[in-house]
């Protein structure tokens, strides 16, 4: 069902249903329960003094911005429900007043989301850079523990510092805020009163381009990660028949 409204870009508000935003609540809250068992099963093995390797680790931090991410899409969706943002004053008006809710939940869900991507592909690059490490007993030497410190501090800046770069500079501009449902669901993210190229700019940017960027790069590592496990093989295959 389209609107008969459209904002000073010319585009028509799309009505989002009460099944759209029932998929939302419900995909949300399951995303809530998955992470909370991952947490409590990571934290009992914590309590029993039981190793935790470091792509359990990278999961961990994986699904703390999963989590950010499903509590704020749960807000917008709960305050899509009860609020009027495709009503016809808020659409020609071009919902010009300052919503602190809906820039909260837009600041949230950009950088949970940009978060989230960043640590997928970075848990797929570090199975392709750890795929060869012969030492998996956990015991390391110093300059093994260092680099590790290293490699797990670049991870976390990657992860969090870049997104909340660009998400503390697109609140800062006045990018975040309400879209009216034009290019998202029933939650905030990019304000509608930009104009379309300055919207799919920052669409790109706080979202849809790192999330393209992540498909790609996690093809890449993976494929490079069986190619290497593959000429792996076929070393220890010849080393067997040579004995």
């Amino acid at each position: 069902m389209v609107h008969n409204y459209t904002n000073f870009t010319g585009e028509y508000i799309k009505k989002v249903t009460d099944i759209d935003i029932a998929v939302t609540i419900t995909t949300c809250c399951l995303s809530i329960i998955g992470a909370l068992i991952i947490f409590i099963n990571l934290g009992r093995t914590y309590k029993r003094g039981e190793h935790i390797s470091e792509p359990k680790k990278l999961l961990l931090y994986l699904t703390i911005a999963d989590i950010f991410s499903a509590i704020g899409f749960l807000f917008g969706a709960i305050r899509f429900l009860y609020g009027d943002d495709i009503s016809p004053e808020k659409v020609l008006a071009c919902h010009k007043e300052n919503d602190s809710g809906c820039i909260a939940q837009s600041f949230l869900t950009t950088m949970s989301s940009m978060s989230s991507f960043w640590w997928t592909s970075i848990i797929a690059f570090h199975l392709l850079w750890n795929s060869t490490d012969q030492n998996q007993s956990g015991s390391f030497n110093q300059s093994e523990h260092a680099r590790k410190d290293i490699q797990m501090f670049v991870y976390h800046l990657l992860s969090w510092a870049v997104p909340g770069a660009i998400t503390i500079t697109a609140m800062a501009k006045g990018i975040l805020g309400s879209d009216l449902s034009v290019g998202s669901g029933a939650w905030c993210w990019i304000s509608a009163c930009l104009s379309d190229n300055e919207r799919t700019i920052w669409m790109a940017v706080s979202g849809k381009g790192w999330e393209i960027l992540m498909y790609f790069s996690c093809l890449g590592f993976y494929m490079l990660l069986k190619f290497r496990q593959k000429c792996a093989m076929i070393r220890s295959r010849r080393v067997i028949n040579k004995n």
